[in-house]
């Protein structure tokens, strides 16, 4: 979990839903029992949460993984949460030399207070 509350910090303890983790080590026993480890190929691990989600969003947490989702084409739509933060290190979403461009469409644009969040359409 990369959140620094586990499941209970995900979009400030608002987040409802299965909570998938996909890893290449998972644990002999989960810490909190609503979280699945998975150690599937990414598009299995996909459509597993998928079919959990029962026909509602599947959020892809993490930089590395929503780049490997990309790359497959296994995303329909990326949304950017702007906060007036500037880190200087971490895992960089972008970050893909050698592959083609993917071209984006803006679907959707607001704000709340400092936060813009931006909504974009994998063309």
């Amino acid at each position: 979990m990369s959140c620094c509350d586990g499941v209970s910090g995900i979009y400030g303890g608002q987040w409802r839903g299965p909570v998938f983790v996909l890893t290449h080590r998972p644990p002999h026993a989960a810490a909190d029992e609503s979280v699945t480890f998975l150690s599937t190929p990414l598009p299995d691990a996909v459509r597993t949460a998928l079919e959990a989600a029962g026909g509602s969003n599947v959020v892809i947490f993490g930089a590395s993984l929503a780049r490997q989702c990309l790359q497959a084409r296994l995303l329909d739509e990326i949304v950017v949460h702007l906060a007036p933060v500037l880190l200087g290190d971490g895992v960089r979403l972008y970050d893909s030399t050698g592959t083609d461009p993917v071209m984006l469409t803006r679907t959707a644009l607001a704000a709340t207070g400092q936060l813009t969040d931006i909504r974009f359409r994998v063309q």
